[in-house]
């Protein structure tokens, strides 16, 4: 028995087959588990940001099957056809990034603040790796404390002119508590809010499973009282810290800006110092680590998170982990807080923020704004992507009108 031959063809068939997959999962997620979620996640992720440069690939991909004679008979036919479809829909994903222009609109509306709603050009999405803006400096790895043999981190992001008395942020990053790719998180708006003006911190924690929950807390309580003391090196407002951060460390954040004076949140070094922020940003955070509304197919991430972050079965201690669900530890003087979810996520479903965001606006005394993005994935606004862009000037104009209004 011979194996039919595969050639060209077939290869622009498999291309195009692969090109249609990767679309359709972008605009409608597969996660029927949280590994199948995992893989969507990526897939997903990478073709909606980068739709433009996927797009021109598959056009480059579409020319070279024209030079090799690859677009014949029914598997190249349906191979090209499946290719020029996709390259439509990853257009479609481009245009469709705009939206997150009006749903940042509505959300920022309480606030009653002016700010850049032009539309993202096309110039602005092309290099979309880039950190750092012009007269922005990045100091990296500066380092802020030494516990169980382990150097906590920070990277300092300031104008280089130093305005004095400038607003700062601590910024944590994610990576499921587990990874910590510190400098690869958080750039774009760390960077244009450097150029605004502000001074901002992104610090490190220690990772599980070394780390046991609530060390990590700890570690970023560690991060802030750091930036507090130190704001001034860089013509930072010591007296007025922000925090944010993104997946985990959204969780972090939010954790120690509503937590800051519940002592088992806090190294035994800080407690009884001033460990309070003037505002929030939490970035498609987890704030519920009991899973009781369901939120997460199956077991969720429960098993995980007794495995190899809590060490301990919700079962037996769940006061723990209602200790680490920011949902549980809401109260009336939480400070104004923005949360921004995309509403394809399958790594930290969407329904996590949109509670946190009702807990918090039945009981604060202060704004609680909420930006659910279109499409968008996990880590969407790690990219200079439309919706990344719209994403941090939203960030940044929330931050500002806080601070404003201070």
């Amino acid at each position: 028995m011979t194996l039919p031959s595969i050639g060209p063809p077939h290869v622009l068939f498999a291309w195009g087959a692969l090109a249609a997959l990767s679309v359709i999962n972008a605009r409608w997620p597969f996660r029927p588990t949280v590994t199948v979620g995992t893989v969507a996640f990526f897939a997903g992720w990478l073709t909606c940001e980068l739709a433009l440069h996927h797009a021109a690939l598959h056009v480059a991909a579409l020319a070279a099957a024209g030079w090799l004679g690859a677009a014949t008979g029914p598997w190249g036919w349906t191979g090209a056809a499946l290719t020029a479809g996709s390259v439509a829909g990853l257009v479609a994903l481009h245009l469709r990034g705009q939206l997150t222009g009006a749903r940042a609109r509505e959300a920022l509306s309480p606030l009653g603040v002016e700010w850049d709603t032009a539309p993202v050009g096309l110039g602005d999405v092309l290099s979309p790796f880039t950190q750092k803006r012009a007269g922005v400096v990045i100091e990296w790895g500066l380092p802020i404390h030494t516990v169980s043999g382990h150097t906590l981190r920070a990277d300092v992001f300031h104008r280089a002119d130093r305005p004095a008395g400038a607003p700062v942020l601590v910024y944590v990053h994610g990576g499921g508590w587990v990874v910590g790719f510190r400098r690869f998180q958080g750039g774009p708006l760390l960077s244009a809010l450097a150029a605004a003006g502000w001074v901002c911190v992104r610090v490190s924690y220690r990772l599980s499973p070394g780390a046991t929950f609530p060390e990590h807390v700890h570690d970023v309580a560690r991060g802030l009282a750091w930036a507090k003391a130190n704001a001034a090196r860089w013509g930072g407002d010591g007296a007025w810290v922000a925090i944010a951060g993104n997946s985990a460390g959204a969780h972090l954040s939010s954790t120690l800006a509503l937590g800051h004076d519940v002592d088992a949140l806090v190294p035994e070094e800080l407690r009884g110092r001033d460990l309070s922020v003037r505002a929030l940003v939490g970035l498609y955070g987890v704030y519920d680590f009991t899973n009781r509304h369901g939120h997460w197919p199956g077991l969720g991430v429960v098993p995980f998170l007794e495995r190899v972050v809590m060490k301990e079965r919700l079962a037996r201690r769940p006061e723990l982990f209602r200790l680490a669900s920011p949902v549980d530890l809401v109260r009336p003087d939480a400070p104004p807080t923005l949360l921004v979810h995309g509403d394809r996520d399958t790594l930290a479903p969407v329904r996590e923020s949109r509670r946190l965001c009702d807990a918090l606006a039945r009981v604060s005394a202060q704004p609680v704004l909420y930006l659910e993005v279109p499409d968008a994935q996990h880590a969407f606004e790690i990219f200079h992507s439309v919706r990344g862009r719209w994403a941090v000037r939203a960030i940044v104009a929330f931050l500002q009108a806080v601070r404003a209004r201070a």
